[in-house]
């Protein structure tokens, strides 16, 4: 049984066919072969140009980019996992469906699991699974990271009160909400707290106004531009608290990969996040109200100074409960190809049998 993997439709095919091995996706795929949940796995990327096989270090596990979907050559049994998806994709899919591939879909915050061939959805923003009114089952489901990238570096010494989300700067994303939140801090504590912001900048209104922000109030942030996912894990590691602010998006891998590390986390919208987040509420913490700046500011002395940040080890030790590759999501992957292996044909009504009152 071979798994193939749609990760990413981009002009740039052969960046990210090479970025992959960063991801825990890919660290996810690795171990199903490793422990023979599946046979083999074969990474999908939809580029331009002509059809590149893409080698990776792993064995069993192989890449492909193609300029579309339709040149991949599938075999009868091939079970599909599509990450996101675009539109160019949908009536492939629809396809295969047809012929009577699984298709597996994590969204990605993409708003594709509205798309009703799927046969399972990987839902990381709800407890239990449940077969839907559509027949797709909705398996509860944990986003991986890479421990091999992101991990605890011993001895390394803390630098940074705050680290400010890790992703694109915009205005989705909430760094800015941050920025005046440390205005405030700086006037009701007297405190210019040292922080750091990786990411690139996108425009947006609330965006464009924060370098001439921490300009002018003389705020201490380091921005560093994109940086590479090493470079990450050292900020991660050398970081007190993790502040995410951003409204949106699904289960953004920032604040799972900064637990990784053993920092602790403030949140503005636990709906949009794991909901294994709520149980520890001395490692995440959710703002009080991330409209308004002054209650930012003190949620984050709160952490800092008034209540004490959590020890770096209970963060570290939250995540592996929840979050370990190896120990959480492998067991759950098994019960789902296990499924698989033995109904050929897609039968989503087999897994809300297979997982009920099951624990994961």
């Amino acid at each position: 049984m071979r798994l193939v993997f749609l990760y990413v439709m981009h002009t740039r095919g052969k960046f990210y066919a090479r970025r992959i091995v960063e991801e825990g996706y890919y660290y996810l795929l690795t171990q199903l072969v490793k422990y023979k949940i599946v046979d083999e796995v074969l990474i999908v990327v939809h580029g331009t140009g002509e059809v590149t096989p893409v080698s990776y270090p792993f064995p069993g596990v192989s890449g492909i980019i193609v300029p579309d979907l339709q040149a991949l050559a599938l075999r009868d049994n091939d079970i599909i996992w599509c990450r996101g998806g675009f539109r160019a994709w949908h009536d492939v899919l629809k396809a295969w469906g047809e012929k009577g591939h699984w298709l597996i879909n994590y969204a990605a915050n993409t708003g594709r699991e509205r798309w009703m061939f799927w046969d399972v959805i990987f839902n990381d923003l709800v407890r239990e699974s449940y077969l839907d009114s559509r027949g797709r089952y909705n398996l509860a489901w944990t986003k991986p990271t890479n421990p091999e990238v992101f991990f605890p570096i011993e001895g390394c010494s803390i630098e940074y009160a705050v680290c400010i989300g890790s992703s694109f700067i915009h205005d989705k994303k909430g760094q800015w909400k941050v920025i005046d939140a440390l205005v405030q801090y700086d006037m009701k504590y007297g405190v210019k707290l040292k922080c750091i912001m990786p990411g690139s900048f996108r425009h947006g209104v609330k965006t464009n106004k924060i370098m001439r922000l921490v300009e002018h109030q003389k705020l201490d942030v380091a921005i560093t531009g994109m940086v590479d996912r090493s470079a990450l894990n050292a900020i991660y590691n050398k970081t007190s608290l993790y502040v995410h602010l951003g409204g949106g998006g699904q289960n953004d891998r920032g604040p799972i990969e900064a637990l990784s590390c053993g920092c602790n986390v403030l949140l503005e919208t636990p709906k949009r996040h794991g909901p294994f987040l709520l149980e520890a509420p001395q490692i995440v913490k959710i703002a009080k109200d991330a409209s308004d700046p002054v209650a930012i500011a003190e949620d984050i002395h709160d952490i800092l100074v008034s209540t004490g940040v959590a020890p770096r080890t209970c963060a570290k030790v939250f995540f592996e409960k929840h979050c370990n590759v190896i120990s959480q999501i492998l067991p759950q992957m098994e019960k789902l190809f296990n499924v698989i292996r033995a109904n050929s044909k897609p039968a989503p009504e087999a897994l809300k049998e297979e997982f009920r009152d099951k624990p994961e």
